[in-house]
């Protein structure tokens, strides 16, 4: 999914759409209807140099203060990468050629408990695959790194497989071929909580081209803040 100059992948990155809506988990106790959920955009962390947001910043949204980090190897893309877009997502890329350098993990910690954590990631396609001499162009793929929580629901679009592992991560079925967007190449994932930090990871499961730019889009976090905030 790597990222034309401007074009229907351009506008279609401009405007927000519908999250999948099956959930696929067991059923978790109701929230109370008095609490109000808080939506955290990524535009409103501090940014630097190139209009990214710093390795690690903080803001404070209903009541508790997040604070996000971004580990990924000094190999891995950087251009555009870790930029907010202007409807509050967060653009991801990763441009290398082997495996092993392109993982990222996107964490971000809560200081005070909170639940219903909810995330899209967005754009999730994959290349055709054309032999050793023209290697595919890319295969996005999220899960979640070792050590963190595990999301307790997630809706997966029509053409996402996998469980989130990072031995079965999430990908676009084999049957995806091409720079695609939309809700059926986006996965939602959901922490019921209460919890105080979680942390998705991406990475190229294929060697991908330096010259195409894999992106995918993290919607902004919408979560329920702790009592009395």
């Amino acid at each position: 999914m790597h990222t034309p100059p401007l074009g229907r992948r351009a506008l279609a990155k401009g405007a927000l759409w519908t999250a999948p809506m099956v959930l696929l988990s067991v059923a978790a106790p109701a929230i109370a209807a008095s609490a109000m959920p808080a939506t955290m955009l990524w535009t409103d962390f501090p940014r630097g140099s190139g209009n990214r947001i710093a390795t690690t910043a903080s803001q404070t949204v209903g009541g508790a203060k997040i604070t996000t980090s971004l580990t990924r190897s000094g190999l891995a893309h950087v251009g555009s990468n870790w930029t907010p877009t202007a409807d509050g997502r967060l653009e991801m890329s990763s441009n290398r050629l082997t495996l092993g350098d392109s993982a990222q993990t996107v964490a971000l910690s809560f200081s005070k408990p909170v639940t219903d954590v909810s995330l899209t990631i967005q754009d999730l396609d994959r290349d055709r695959d054309r032999g050793l001499l023209d290697p595919r162009d890319f295969q996005d793929e999220i899960y979640i790194p070792p050590g963190a929580v595990m999301f307790s629901q997630h809706a997966p679009g029509s053409k996402v497989v996998g469980r989130g592992t990072p031995g079965d991560p999430f990908r676009a079925a084999d049957t995806v071929f091409g720079d695609l967007s939309g809700p059926d190449y986006a996965v939602t994932l959901t922490w019921k909580g209460p919890v105080s930090a979680i942390a998705v990871a991406y990475r190229q499961g294929v060697q991908a081209k330096l010259t195409t730019t894999p992106t995918v889009w993290f919607s902004p976090v919408s979560f329920i803040p702790p009592a009395g905030s």
